[in-house]
């Protein structure tokens, strides 16, 4: 992702405009030909299918949308990331203590990104995504760490 973030960012919509197209055609087979289900499960299938499938068009059609949702929900992930690995860096006694120093230095950092995602969404959306990119980095680091010292 850091290296060529944009073609990163077009795969993964691609990625997604195309498992979401194969989920709704499967839900709308099933609906179709499943007949073993009852009429009104076939029936929700068939819908779920045809709503999946118009998610699908609008993913690929609208793709700029779907990657500031990605952007917000990653933000939205290392948000919660950051407060669990400052507050385990705070009141985890029996880590050494260089970990728990590590701990809440990336917890923190990862704070400050996640704000900084959702403060400032005109930074652009390649920064963002090399933003995110780090901070998933450091955050993998601090899992290395952890399984050096054998925390869990």
């Amino acid at each position: 992702m850091i290296a060529l973030p944009g073609l990163a960012i077009t795969i993964l919509i691609v990625l997604i405009g195309v498992g979401l197209t194969l989920l709704g055609l499967a839900r709308f087979l099933r609906g179709i030909f499943e007949t073993r289900l009852s009429n009104f499960l076939r029936f929700l299938n068939v819908i779920a299918g045809l709503l999946i499938l118009i998610l699908a068009m609008a993913t690929l059609l609208f793709q700029t949308l779907v990657v500031l949702i990605l952007i917000w929900m990653l933000a939205a992930a290392l948000l919660i990331l950051g407060l669990v690995g400052l507050l385990a860096g705070i009141f985890d006694k029996e880590s050494p203590t260089w970990f728990r120093a590590l701990l809440i230095v990336v917890g923190f950092i990862t704070l400050v990104v996640s704000f900084l995602v959702f403060l400032l969404p005109a930074l652009g959306e390649l920064t963002l995504v090399i933003v995110l990119a780090w901070a998933l980095i450091l955050n993998g680091l601090t899992r290395i760490a952890s399984a050096i010292v054998g925390t869990k």
